[in-house]
């Protein structure tokens, strides 16, 4: 992320853009840590803090950044995991209390309604796209 931001930049920069973007996708475990996962709790919450610290320096230029932290998302990668995947996708959304999980599709419009201009003001935040908001 800090690489691609780092590079794009003087891009985006460069467009004068009145709804320039920067969204970046991470993990709600970096504000609910999971302890079996440390490293990687701590790798997302790097990447809240450079998100805060982007959205501070780039509004100047009149760039956007946010992020959206999704929950569990049934995508075809998570259906190679070994078991039954059946069950395994009925207990997740068994606790989740929307009572499903997340989809790529939901991803998706989280971003195109942040990147939409009725969000131009949005610019710093984190959006839990896994039907709790942020709660554990």
């Amino acid at each position: 992320m800090f690489l691609c931001t780092k590079y794009f930049l003087p891009l985006l920069k460069s467009q004068k853009s009145k709804n320039a973007n920067i969204i970046y996708i991470t993990s709600s475990l970096g504000d609910n840590p999971d302890p079996n996962f440390p490293a990687y709790c701590i790798g997302t919450a790097g990447i809240v803090a450079f998100t805060k610290a982007m959205a501070k320096d780039l509004g100047q230029y009149g760039i956007r950044v946010n992020g959206v932290s999704p929950g569990t998302t049934r995508t075809p990668m998570c259906d190679t995991m070994d078991g039954d995947n059946d069950t395994m996708w009925k207990k997740f959304a068994k606790n989740n209390p929307m009572k499903r999980v997340s989809t790529p599709e939901d991803i998706a419009n989280c971003v195109m309604m942040i990147i939409n201009d009725e969000s131009e003001y949005l610019n710093g935040n984190f959006i839990y796209m896994n039907g709790c908001g942020h709660l554990p």
